[in-house]
Parts: C-alpha cells; sequence; structure tokens
C-alpha cells in the first residue's frame, strides 16, 4: 500500500510543477524508503533510493528541512549498507544545514546522535563531541529515553579515551535519572551501570544496583 501511495504521488510532477507538491513528493519518497529500511531490507532501500527519477525529485526540492531529511536519510541507508565513508559524507552534509531550520531541537539531536554513532569507528574524540552536541540539544526536554540512551554511550566512549572523571560524572547523572523513573531502569541498563560502576571503582552504586 505504501508503494502505491508514493507512485500515485509521483505523477503529480508530471503537471506543471508546484514547489510545495514537490516537497510532499519528496517527504512520500523518504517515508517509503524508511519503511523498507524498518523492515531491514537495506539492498532494496538502497537501489529505490539511487534511482535516478527518485533523485531528480530530490533535486527539485527548495526547502532546506526537505534538503535536510534528504540527506539524513541517504547517509543511514549508507550506513547500513556498509558504507560508513559515503554515510559520514552525507551526514556531515546534512547538520551543515541544521543551522538554517528553526527550533526542532529534539529532530536536530537526531542527526548529532547518529552521526556520532558513525564516528565510533573512525574517531572516537569526534564521535564524543557529536553525541555531546546531540545531548545538548534535549538535556531541558523531557524525552528521558533519549537523554539516558546518550548518556549511556558517553559513559563507554568517555572510559575509552581514558577520561574515568567525566565518566564518573556521566554515570552518576544517568542514576539520578532511574531514580526519577522505574521505567527507565531497563535490565540491560542496571547491568550496564553495575559493570561501569566496578570499572569506575564507583562501589556504592555498583552495590546498590
Amino acid at each position: 500500500q505504501a508503494e502505491t501511495i508514493w507512485k500515485k504521488a509521483f505523477h503529480w510532477i508530471k503537471e506543471p510543477q508546484v514547489i510545495f507538491l514537490i516537497e510532499q513528493i519528496a517527504l512520500f519518497i523518504l517515508s517509503y524508503a524508511n519503511l523498507l529500511m524498518s523492515i531491514e531490507d537495506v539492498e532494496a532501500a538502497l537501489a529505490f533510493f539511487e534511482r535516478e527519477d527518485i533523485q531528480v525529485v530530490f533535486g527539485q526540492t527548495r526547502s532546506v528541512f526537505t534538503k535536510t531529511s534528504i540527506l539524513y536519510v541517504s547517509a543511514n541507508i549508507y550506513y547500513s549498507a556498509s558504507q560508513p565513508q559515503q554515510a559520514i559524507q552525507q551526514m556531515e552534509e546534512a547538520i551543515a544545514l541544521l543551522p538554517q531550520v528553526f527550533g526542532r531541537k529534539a529532530w536536530k539531536s537526531n542527526f548529532y546522535h547518529n552521526y556520532a554513532v558513525m564516528l565510533t569507528i573512525v574517531d572516537i574524540n569526534r564521535s564524543i563531541e557529536a553525541f555531546e552536541k546531540s545531548l545538548e540539544l534535549i538535556e531541558d526536554s523531557e524525552d528521558y529515553q533519549s537523554i539516558v540512551h546518550t548518556i549511556s554511550n558517553l559513559i563507554s566512549l568517555k572510559m575509552e579515551v581514558n577520561a574515568p572523571d567525566e565518566a564518573k560524572a556521566m554515570l552518576k547523572r544517568l542514576v539520578s535519572l532511574f531514580e526519577k523513573s522505574d521505567e527507565l531502569a531497563t535490565p540491560f541498563r542496571v547491568y550496564a551501570v553495575t559493570v561501569n560502576a566496578i570499572s569506575l571503582e564507583e562501589q556504592q552504586i555498583a552495590r546498590q544496583y
């Protein structure tokens, strides 16, 4: 059904060009690409995204929000298709456009988070910077799930670059969030907190969890 919808929408560009419609078609296409990714059909997503007619539509978009979204989805597809360098390049182009999009802090945080994940295989220090930027954008929000996930990643990376004091500060911040909501303290996260607490010689936290 999703395929039927985007194909039907695709015919709109045969009419006299209306910018609003082109933007909507591009968003339909992105939704379909994301759907392919959600069912883990990476090859189909990549082949679909690289189609010449699809790229023509992308080239006609004018909205910075749409252009940035295209780069974001493209980067995620290339990363899943084991093309990390291409993915990183696309994400960097997307991030360069973010200042032109007003607000949308949570949305922007996702860019930095995924960029940080991509960087873990090539540059841990840059990965930490990206995770910290991601956290900065959402730390005043109530999206505690994303905050906890980002902090957990930062603890591991801080330990990897031998920054125990910073890792301890992050660990204590994570524990304080767990105290706000039991739902955040999943079994896997509790296990990770315990292991990290032992490594960081935070025996009280280790015993607690």
